[in-house]
């Protein structure tokens, strides 16, 4: 499935963009730009990485508007347990509010 172009995220608006690059100091497989509204995704990865990669980014940003405090090893276990929930149980909820790409 392909990635949205753009989530909504608690009234904030992020474009989701593919990049070779994600960080050039950092290796990273994703990072959320919370003050521009950009989520950044290593592109070279397989899509099932790309789209844990998405929900990982989204949940930065939900520990960060509703002050969570989470660290970084609690968002990556959400985000892998959330991922095989979803994808274990083919689970959507309509696209409502995310926007992509086709072709």
């Amino acid at each position: 499935m392909p990635l949205p172009v753009a989530v909504n995220i608690g009234g904030h608006r992020f474009s989701v963009e593919l990049v070779d690059v994600v960080n050039k100091y950092q290796p990273r497989r994703g990072e959320i730009r919370h003050l521009e509204g950009r989520i950044l995704i290593d592109s070279s990865m397989m899509e099932s990485r790309r789209e844990q990669s998405l929900l990982h980014e989204i949940l930065h940003e939900i520990d960060q508007q509703c002050g969570l405090g989470l660290e970084e090893t609690d968002v990556g276990r959400l985000a892998e347990a959330l991922y095989a929930v979803l994808v274990n149980n083919r689970l959507t909820f309509g696209g409502h509010g995310a926007t992509t790409k086709t072709g």
